[in-house]
């Protein structure tokens, strides 16, 4: 039987979160053995908010890798990976789990593996996002943004796609931020609040461009911002070398 067990959880409904993750856990290790339980996200990290989800991972000997939604007074994110898969992940510098594991709870640790598992994160966020160490990166996604700004502009007439496009370009430039700053993605919820730290300005012109009814309005906006970046290219060569 899996007895899940942290001290350090001090939010008003912890101990409530705590026994319906229990109870969901050991449905779930019903079917699958489970190695390792670890609490990441806001809730473990003393930031929820009151609708805040209930981030966990469970490893297991498996070769899996699926989520599970499950709503309680809190809604539970449970994503499920094989050990080796995720290990192999972090190794890489997955854009996710590598940051989230730095402030992680070990729940449950069976075969004790959690302490390799996070200090691996650890080493591998010191070392940087993996964008930093390919030279190409920047000049591949300057040239992805480009084109999307000039569907953009090809899309005046027509909203949806324009909206569609603007989405993608704004998450585009935000990973270009990040490279060129050499930090952390964040979840695309945390993004708008990440750009801002970053860059005050660019946050201020996205926000713009995003009140903003009109297509040209906000074509306007996102002109502005990309040329403050020199994202926009121009005529210029692109050399993927």
């Amino acid at each position: 039987m899996i007895q899940l067990t942290n001290s350090d959880i001090a939010l008003p409904d912890s101990e409530s979160a705590l026994d319906s993750l229990q109870e969901i856990v050991e449905r779930l290790a019903s079917q699958t053995p489970v190695q390792c339980v670890i609490g990441y996200g806001s809730y473990f990290s003393g930031t929820a908010q009151p609708h805040s989800d209930v981030d966990v991972l469970l490893l297991s000997k498996s070769h899996a890798y699926e989520k599970h939604l499950i709503q309680r007074q809190r809604t539970f994110e449970l994503v499920h990976i094989g050990i080796r898969r995720f290990r192999t992940m972090l190794q890489k510098g997955h854009v996710c789990y590598v940051p989230a594991m730095l402030e992680a709870k070990v729940l449950y640790d069976a075969p004790d593996l959690t302490t390799e598992l996070l200090s691996l994160a650890r080493a591998r966020y010191q070392s940087g996002p993996a964008a930093q160490h390919d030279p190409g990166f920047a000049t591949r996604l300057k040239s992805r943004i480009n084109t999307l700004y000039q569907d953009m502009q090809d899309s005046l007439e027509n909203a949806a796609t324009f909206q569609l496009l603007h989405a993608q370009l704004i998450s585009g430039f935000y990973t270009y931020l990040c490279a060129m700053n050499r930090a952390w993605g964040r979840s695309e919820k945390k993004m708008l609040q990440h750009i801002a730290e970053i860059s005050p300005a660019s946050e201020q012109l996205i926000m713009a461009s995003l009140s903003k009814s009109a297509t040209d309005e906000k074509l306007a906006h996102v002109s502005r911002l990309l040329k403050e970046h020199e994202v926009l290219m121009g005529n210029e060569v692109i050399n993927y070398a």
